[in-house]
């Protein structure tokens, strides 16, 4: 119960902020965390396109060291095509620095 609700304000605070970083790119409409079983599902639009997309990631790990943690994507399945291609290509177990803080919720 704790931890449902947990993911539930982290998935929430997590969504305003990158829409925030991405308002550039387009929107991100929907953001749920499950992070017992480390997955992260997200739907946004990108600017220009008619239908939103969904990005899943059904597996990542997170490497702590004593200054920065880095999100690594070990599994994942988009709705695009070309864009699961670049994720397979530019994101897939290369580490992601992320906030100190986010990690505490992932």
């Amino acid at each position: 119960m704790f931890r449902a609700l947990k993911d539930s304000v982290a998935a929430s605070t997590a969504r305003r902020l990158l829409n925030q970083h991405l308002a550039r790119y387009g929107s991100v409409e929907a953001l749920h965390l499950d992070s017992r079983n480390r997955r992260l599902e997200v739907t946004g639009t990108p600017h220009g396109e008619a239908e939103p997309v969904t990005l899943v990631i059904d597996r990542y790990e997170l490497d702590r060291t004593a200054d920065t943690v880095h999100l690594r994507v070990l599994d994942c399945t988009c709705s695009r095509p070309w864009l699961q291609a670049l994720i397979e290509d530019h994101l897939y177990h290369r580490p992601l620095e992320i906030p100190r803080w986010a990690a505490a919720f992932l």
